[in-house]
């Protein structure tokens, strides 16, 4: 797994900063073989992935497509674990789509942190997380 050394800024927001927390967490299980996506959990990753094909990034709107595709399934399989972390880029994503003064250095922590997010979920969707 390629290795995105991490940046912690004094003007992150809460929303990235949890969601900063809930990626490397979810990559250290990955990478020790403590969690493996299961099937659900790749066909959710990969309708994300294809979604956010164009931009590489997906949108606020997107997340909650792949959220609602998975429904309670995907709550409950696996602990949770990817629904959290999409849940959480979905709260980033929000913010920043909000109107208001986040300024430029929050935004791209906040960027930062959906990029690595997106990482996961593509290497999910390729069966590959822990790689």
């Amino acid at each position: 797994m390629a290795k995105i050394p991490a940046r912690q800024s004094g003007t992150e927001q809460p929303a990235a900063a949890r969601l900063r927390a809930c990626t490397g967490g979810l990559a250290r299980d990955a990478g020790c073989g403590a969690w493996t996506p299961t099937r659900l959990e790749r066909r959710i990753a990969a309708l994300l992935c294809t979604a956010a094909y164009g931009s590489g990034l997906p949108t606020a709107d997107q997340v909650r497509g792949a959220l609602w595709e998975g429904h309670l399934a995907l709550a409950q399989d696996n602990d949770g674990r990817l629904a959290e972390l999409l849940a959480g880029m979905l709260a980033v994503l929000e913010e920043l789509e909000a109107p208001g003064p986040a300024g430029v250095s929050a935004e791209a922590d906040a960027f930062e942190a959906v990029a690595r997010a997106q990482l996961l979920v593509t290497r999910a969707a390729d069966g590959h997380a822990g790689d």
